[in-house]
């Protein structure tokens, strides 16, 4: 196994808790654990976490499961390869216990997932999964530690980010003119709030209620930005579909750029590279879950021309480093939009599978595209990589992503005051 740092997650038990979590024998797992067999299923993996099953290459977890007649193939030759793993790199032993499971003739489909092909599930290559719904030949891969999107290089980020707490603002009664028609960024949890108000905390930063929501007002090195923070859930209170439109109305923003964190899709991106959208695919909107498969049918939302080149030139001269000084790279592209929060291997590979040219993801960019595009107003969405997807998902990189994030974004703003970004021209009826 790749070796981490002290701390860092490791992906494959992310995944074994992912199966486990899934498994209609998790009510026997914990009964055989002594633990209540009736908790909810995000409680059942803390529980097992809390009591060691975890550790040390899941030792304690094996001997549960050999216990066991009905654990899917799936699950036990997941745990067995992994245990193996981490003996041979601790220099012990095989573990003695050979898994009785094994050699039971029964296998079983766990929540939509099953293995298929050789019951020899390699520990250094992906097990082929089949995907609940999906068409047939689709296919898809349930990563491990080893092929886990660039498991081996990914480090602590070295950043304890921003805090609210550390950014004074001085309060407007009124938003004068001359602080509307300005880039319009749109931030959603607080890490990305805090990294944005951070950057623009070198000069003054000031706030306003508008239209019932909170805006602040400063500039990016010298080019003067609006921000504006929703709540989580694009149909919430006040979430964007309710809040941007009424913002927009008021500021009339020159243009809107989402900013903040997503998850990255893997191969060659690193955690804190910046995905940037070409078009945001809006893969839960209308989608049809019939028996032969589900079927994506959401739009796909291009953002605009003018918004596009200022961030593919905002890459000259831009550089960001991770703490081993590796480089933070930005990578163009169409990203996965909808509203569900992606940290499971086999969604995100049905994803994947049926829209190959993604290089993320994230929740907010369909809204933003929404508003937009309703209104003739640039937009784009630009956001840093803090995990992916894969059910290995902390906080961990979150600030360091969208610290990067709107170091990007500073740039395509100034880019943006030099070159001008018209407004889209509203066709003629």
């Amino acid at each position: 196994m790749p070796p981490r740092r002290a701390g860092e997650p490791d992906p494959e038990i992310g995944n074994i808790r992912s199966l486990l979590q899934r498994s209609v024998e998790l009510e026997n797992i914990l009964e055989a654990a002594g633990l209540p067999p009736n908790l909810q299923r995000s409680d059942a993996m803390n529980y097992l976490s809390d009591h060691g099953y975890f550790r040390d290459g899941c030792e304690k977890l094996l001997p549960l499961l050999d216990k066991l007649e009905n654990i899917p193939k799936a699950v036990v030759e997941r745990v067995r390869n992994y245990n193996t793993a981490f003996r041979q790199d601790a220099g012990l032993p095989p573990n003695p216990i050979q898994l009785g499971a094994l050699s039971r003739p029964f296998e079983r489909s766990d929540a939509g997932v099953s293995v298929v092909g050789s019951s020899d599930v390699s520990f250094s290559a992906p097990a082929t999964l089949a995907i609940a719904g999906a068409p047939a030949g689709a296919g898809a891969y349930l990563s491990n530690s080893s092929c886990s999107p660039c498991a081996a290089e990914e480090t602590d980020p070295g950043y304890q980010g921003a805090h609210l707490s550390s950014i004074n603002t001085k309060f407007l009664d009124d938003v004068e003119d001359s602080r509307r028609k300005k880039p319009l960024l749109v931030v959603i949890n607080e890490t990305e709030l805090a990294e944005t108000l951070q950057a623009m905390s070198k000069n003054d930063v000031f706030e306003a209620q508008v239209v019932g929501y909170i805006v602040y007002f400063g500039d990016l090195d010298g080019t003067a930005v609006s921000v504006a923070r929703f709540g989580v859930g694009v149909d919430s209170l006040n979430g964007l579909m309710l809040g941007l439109p009424k913002v927009c109305d008021e500021l009339k923003p020159s243009c809107i750029i989402n900013v903040g964190v997503a998850f990255g899709k893997g191969g060659k991106q690193r955690l804190g590279d910046v995905l940037v959208s070409r078009f945001v695919i809006c893969y839960d909107q209308n989608e049809r879950h019939g028996v032969a498969g589900n079927d994506f049918r959401g739009a796909k939302h291009e953002v605009s021309q003018e918004a596009l080149a200022a961030a593919q030139g905002a890459q000259v001269g831009w550089l960001k480093k991770r703490s081993d000084e590796s480089r933070c790279e930005v990578h163009v592209g169409p990203l996965l939009s909808g509203q569900a929060l992606v940290d499971n291997p086999q969604f995100k590979a049905e994803l994947l599978t049926r829209h190959s040219e993604a290089i993320g993801g994230e929740m907010e960019g369909q809204g933003i595209s929404s508003v937009a595009l309703h209104r003739y107003v640039p937009w784009i969405v630009i956001k840093g990589i803090c995990d992916w997807g894969d059910g290995t998902k902390n906080k961990v990189w979150q600030p360091f992503a969208a610290h990067v994030a709107v170091s990007f974004v500073t740039q395509v703003v100034k880019r943006m005051k030099r070159l001008g970004v018209p407004s889209i021209r509203k066709p003629e009826m």
